[in-house]
């Protein structure tokens, strides 16, 4: 076969992506749900719960509990599902939080069609051109955002777009614009009339002040604009909840603290204004910054007002603030580190610049070459490596690392600076006495089983599980991969301990499904505690170690596995 007109194609395979995109699976609740909602979405008037089921090829009676499940869904967004005797069912609700919807739940809309994953457009025609619009517009006025959230303004504006050509406009209950939208407002009337010039529609005012609100929301402050007392006095507030659970002291930090207050700006923009950004890097993240996601948790959410939600996305976003400062604030001394090589000085300079980049908490990387090792008294270094096989497998203390740095390498070196000296490191905070085989009905059963686990053998009480319970309120504990850790908000522990789950049957955690789930509970008073999350960092981001944990679910297997991939680390 050969294609003989390109752009025929092009279509042609476009057409089908749609189609199948647009294709609903409706033995999966989750898509009935997502169809049912879709559907009322686009229209304008009542549709019959009969004829829905009859699209879905359903029962009546598995379609009234799918519409139950759609109201609670929706109730969450202020959006409410409204029936009538003889007409049928309706979404009625404020405009700007049936876009958040839509938005927020990836939904599936006529014409628009979000990618879950990217958050790229699989099927809107004219995409490109609205991108097109966007960045013209923001060049020529300066304003800087950056990459990911000028992806999350495009998926606002073709949103918006796809509405208002549907004839659904935002109508803002208080015009009350405060002047720091001022100079946006210009930006966003320009952005909306090149977009209403080709699309050909009307827009109010409204829609220029709501499209103000997003964009000041992501725009990118640098360190020249001025942070306001209020700013300043929130971050101080932050850190300092920071410094009072678990004793790490980032107050004096001006640095972290500028560029801290300099997020917040938009982010509480953001908040305020139900347009929260989305981040495809939050369980990467979570993975493997696990203690730094923690002390952004407790930072944003001892700042946000009480009855605002920030989403795990926006702490992830806040996290990387934390992930550089916290081996600087790090109680102990900065640490030397040996490496034998018998690279010659100039090509060993790259190597030495990468380690004092990646690790702050290095204080000295001496390198030195094989025969001077009996001369050099390596007990003055907290760390020893080699680049050479035969010095590895002749001396098991030292440990190879490769010239250049991979990932392996680098989390080799992070647990060697925590002190890490072999499996038995982290295997010491698991027990068959904490260990657990079989279904559960539910997320909360499951945390409370663990707990009382770990209290029957005198490791927790009741203050540990309200803490644990009250996190699970403020944040998701879902760390992705099938893989649920709850652990509490505050140390409370004498001794750090993991109890372990393991689920035949997933259940629902939140909005994800999970089949094995970790307990965690750190060491109170003790900064060295906190090296846990390092260890298993490396664990709960491995998926095929967390598949041969549940293929044979006994905690001798548990044990075994655990110890083979840190002894193939090391």
């Amino acid at each position: 076969m050969s294609i003989t007109n390109q752009e025929t194609a092009n279509i042609f395979m476009n057409s089908i992506i749609q189609d199948y995109n647009l294709n609903q699976f409706f033995e999966d609740q989750s898509s009935r749900i997502s169809y049912i909602i879709s559907r009322l979405l686009d229209s304008n008037d009542y549709l019959k719960s009969a004829d829905l089921a009859d699209e879905m090829y359903i029962s009546r009676s598995q379609i009234s509990n799918d519409i139950k499940l759609a109201k609670n869904m929706l109730s969450s967004y202020h959006l409410t599902l409204i029936s009538k005797p003889y007409y049928g069912i309706k979404i009625i609700g404020k405009e700007n939080d049936i876009r958040n919807y839509i938005i927020q739940e990836k939904l599936k809309i006529k014409n628009l069609v979000c990618d879950e994953i990217t958050h790229s457009f699989s099927s809107h025609e004219h995409i490109d051109d609205i991108n097109n619009i966007v960045i013209k517009i923001l060049t020529h006025s300066h304003y800087i955002i950056s990459d990911i959230a000028l992806q999350n303004l495009i998926l606002h504006i073709v949103t918006a777009v796809n509405r208002i050509k549907s004839g659904h406009l935002i109508h803002m209950d208080s015009l009350n614009i405060s002047p720091v939208y001022a100079h946006v407002i210009e930006i966003s009337k320009n952005i909306l009339e090149k977009c209403a010039d080709i699309y050909n529609f009307e827009f109010n005012d409204d829609e220029i002040f709501f499209l103000a609100l997003n964009l000041y929301g992501k725009r990118e402050f640098d360190k020249q604009e001025f942070i306001t007392d209020e700013i300043n006095n929130l971050v101080f507030l932050g850190l300092y909840k920071i410094k009072e659970i678990f004793g790490l002291d980032f107050t004096s930090n001006l640095n972290l603290r500028i560029s801290l207050g300099l997020h917040i700006l938009p982010l509480l923009t953001r908040i305020n204004t139900n347009m929260q950004l989305r981040n495809i890097m939050t369980f990467n993240i979570k993975q493997k910054y696990t203690l730094a996601y923690d002390l952004a948790s407790t930072f944003t959410n001892t700042i946000i007002p009480s009855d605002k939600k920030i989403l795990d996305d926006e702490i992830a976003y806040v996290a990387l603030h934390f992930v550089n400062y916290i081996d600087e604030n790090s109680p102990q001394k900065k640490k030397r580190m040996l490496i034998i090589s018998s690279l010659r000085r100039s090509e060993t300079i790259l190597l030495q610049n990468n380690i004092l980049r990646n690790f702050p908490s290095i204080k000295e990387v001496k390198i030195i070459s094989k025969n001077s090792l009996s001369t050099t008294n390596v007990n003055n270094y907290n760390v020893i490596c080699t680049t050479e096989n035969d010095i590895f497998i002749n001396n098991n203390k030292i440990q190879k690392i490769s010239y250049f740095l991979n990932d392996t390498d680098i989390k080799k070196i992070e647990l060697l600076l925590d002190g890490f000296n072999g499996p038995k490191d982290i295997l010491d905070c698991f027990s068959e006495d904490l260990f657990y085989y079989g279904d559960a009905p539910s997320k909360n059963a499951v945390i409370k089983w663990l707990y009382e686990m770990a209290y029957k053998q005198g490791l927790a009480d009741e203050k540990l599980y309200h803490s644990i319970m009250n996190h699970e309120n403020v944040t998701s504990t879902y760390f992705g991969n099938y893989l649920a850790i709850p652990h509490p908000e505050i140390f409370l522990s004498e001794t750090s301990f993991i109890s372990v789950a393991i689920l035949p049957k997933p259940i629902l955690w939140d909005d994800e499904y999970v089949d094995i789930v970790f307990l965690v509970s750190i060491q109170k008073n003790n900064p060295n505690a906190f090296k846990l999350w390092s260890y298993l960092s490396f664990l709960i981001s491995n998926n095929t170690t967390l598949e041969e944990i549940k293929k044979e679910p006994t905690f001798q297997n548990l044990s075994k596995v655990i110890s083979k991939i840190y002894e193939d680390l090391f």
